[in-house]
């Protein structure tokens, strides 16, 4: 496992196992640091709005039971720059309500100072059905 995957499988595993401010400790303490949600929101801009933003989170009733690459992970890097990206799996639970959300998912990590991976721009989101109403235009066969 790259640096890099381990440094998002850390944060996967401290936001299952409600670590908040290990989580927030993931994320570049810059305020260029920006982040689009998966929802409802469209993005997240700098440090101490995302911070703030993961502690609103874990005092929500949402619970992430398990996340999970089920695509790659693909990841690259040079120097202090590098992006890891893929599909991602997450199985959660709203009070009693449980789910499962596929995502693509995708991290800019830039290595800090203290030679820690840390989050610089986050993107999940998911394809839309058919945006422009003629469907994919990569036909298959």
């Amino acid at each position: 496992m790259s640096d890099l995957q381990q440094a998002v499988h850390t944060l996967f595993n401290d936001i299952v196992s409600l670590n908040v401010e290990a989580v927030i400790n993931r994320y570049a303490h810059d305020d260029n640091l920006y982040v689009h949600l998966e929802g409802p929101r469209w993005t997240n801009r700098g440090f101490e709005n995302v911070a703030k933003g993961w502690r609103a989170f874990f005092d929500s009733p949402l619970r992430m039971l398990n996340i999970e690459w089920v695509e790659g992970p693909l990841t690259q890097h040079s120097g202090a720059l590098g992006y890891i990206a893929g599909v991602v799996q997450i199985h959660y639970q709203v009070n009693d309500r449980q789910g499962t959300l596929k995502l693509r998912g995708t991290f800019v990590m830039r290595h800090d100072e203290d030679g820690e991976w840390r989050v610089l721009h986050e993107h999940f989101s998911q394809p839309l059905e058919d945006p422009y109403g003629f469907g994919d235009w990569l036909k298959q066969g």
